[in-house]
């Protein structure tokens, strides 16, 4: 099963949105933007299950 998610306000949030655990410092110069909080295990689960995960970005 393929599955896609929006990067920007959905996978990237903004401040006030609970968000996962930050980098270490010597990576958040490369992922300056925090991501929404359960993420990482989504990410990790659809894998599992042999998911094919697609990422895209809307260019305003």
């Amino acid at each position: 099963m393929r599955i896609s998610f929006d990067i920007d306000d959905t996978l990237i949030c903004n401040p006030a949105i609970p968000s996962e655990q930050h980098l270490g410092w010597w990576q958040r110069w490369r992922y300056p933007e925090p991501l929404r909080r359960g993420t990482r295990a989504l990410m990790a689960a659809l894998v599992q299950r042999q998911c094919t995960i697609w990422l895209y970005s809307k260019i305003d």
